[in-house]
Protein backbone atom coordinates (compact mmCIF):
# COMPACT_ATOMS: atom_id res chain seq x y z
CA UNK A 1 0.00 0.00 0.00
CA UNK A 2 1.28 3.46 -0.83
CA UNK A 3 -0.03 6.41 1.14
CA UNK A 4 1.29 9.80 0.08
CA UNK A 5 2.71 12.10 2.72
CA UNK A 6 0.31 14.87 3.69
CA UNK A 7 1.06 18.44 2.80
CA UNK A 8 0.30 20.58 5.81
CA UNK A 9 -2.67 19.50 7.89
CA UNK A 10 -5.06 18.27 5.27
CA UNK A 11 -8.26 17.08 7.03
CA UNK A 12 -9.04 14.76 4.10
CA UNK A 13 -5.78 12.88 4.68
CA UNK A 14 -6.50 12.30 8.38
CA UNK A 15 -10.06 11.19 7.64
CA UNK A 16 -8.78 8.81 4.95
CA UNK A 17 -6.24 7.18 7.30
CA UNK A 18 -8.79 6.99 10.13
CA UNK A 19 -11.35 5.27 7.90
CA UNK A 20 -8.74 2.94 6.44
CA UNK A 21 -7.38 1.60 9.73
CA UNK A 22 -9.74 2.35 12.59
CA UNK A 23 -11.86 -0.52 13.83
CA UNK A 24 -13.78 1.66 16.24
CA UNK A 25 -14.53 5.34 16.25
CA UNK A 26 -15.86 6.60 19.57
CA UNK A 27 -18.28 9.47 19.34
CA UNK A 28 -16.64 11.08 22.36
CA UNK A 29 -13.25 10.15 23.85
CA UNK A 30 -13.68 9.02 27.44
CA UNK A 31 -10.66 6.92 28.41
CA UNK A 32 -7.90 8.15 30.72
CA UNK A 33 -4.60 6.83 29.36
CA UNK A 34 -1.09 6.47 30.78
CA UNK A 35 1.63 5.54 28.28
CA UNK A 36 4.34 3.53 30.02
CA UNK A 37 7.97 3.63 28.90
CA UNK A 38 8.94 0.59 30.96
CA UNK A 39 10.57 -1.08 27.95
CA UNK A 40 12.53 2.03 26.96
CA UNK A 41 16.26 2.21 27.46
CA UNK A 42 16.25 5.91 28.38
CA UNK A 43 13.84 8.28 30.14
CA UNK A 44 12.21 5.62 32.27
CA UNK A 45 10.04 6.67 35.17
CA UNK A 46 11.97 5.53 38.24
CA UNK A 47 8.90 5.34 40.48
CA UNK A 48 6.50 4.10 37.81
CA UNK A 49 4.78 1.66 40.17
CA UNK A 50 3.88 4.57 42.48
CA UNK A 51 2.69 6.62 39.50
CA UNK A 52 0.54 3.73 38.27
CA UNK A 53 -0.99 3.23 41.72
CA UNK A 54 -1.88 6.92 41.95
CA UNK A 55 -3.28 7.12 38.43
CA UNK A 56 -5.35 3.95 38.97
CA UNK A 57 -7.22 5.80 41.73
CA UNK A 58 -8.36 8.27 39.07
CA UNK A 59 -9.34 5.59 36.55
CA UNK A 60 -6.31 5.68 34.23
CA UNK A 61 -5.44 2.64 32.12
CA UNK A 62 -1.79 1.89 31.39
CA UNK A 63 -0.45 0.90 27.96
CA UNK A 64 2.98 -0.09 26.67
CA UNK A 65 2.96 1.00 23.03
CA UNK A 66 5.67 -1.50 22.06
CA UNK A 67 3.20 -4.27 22.90
CA UNK A 68 0.45 -2.91 20.62
CA UNK A 69 0.06 -2.98 16.87
CA UNK A 70 -0.18 0.31 14.97
CA UNK A 71 -3.96 -0.06 14.65
CA UNK A 72 -4.32 -0.87 18.36
CA UNK A 73 -2.31 2.27 19.16
CA UNK A 74 -4.60 4.34 16.93
CA UNK A 75 -7.61 2.96 18.80
CA UNK A 76 -6.07 3.74 22.21
CA UNK A 77 -5.33 7.35 21.26
CA UNK A 78 -8.71 7.86 19.58
CA UNK A 79 -10.51 6.81 22.80
CA UNK A 80 -8.33 8.97 25.04
CA UNK A 81 -9.81 11.93 26.83
CA UNK A 82 -6.51 12.59 28.68
CA UNK A 83 -3.03 11.15 28.05
CA UNK A 84 -0.15 11.13 30.53
CA UNK A 85 3.36 10.03 29.61
CA UNK A 86 7.01 10.89 29.81
CA UNK A 87 8.34 12.69 26.77
CA UNK A 88 9.77 10.28 24.24
CA UNK A 89 9.42 8.56 20.91
CA UNK A 90 6.21 6.84 21.99
CA UNK A 91 4.36 10.12 21.55
CA UNK A 92 5.61 11.05 18.10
Amino acid sequence: MIVPSPVGRNPYYFKYIRNLFMTEAPSRPEELVYISRKKAIWRNTINEQDVLATLAKYGFNSYVLEELSYIEQMNVFSRAKHIISSHGAGLT
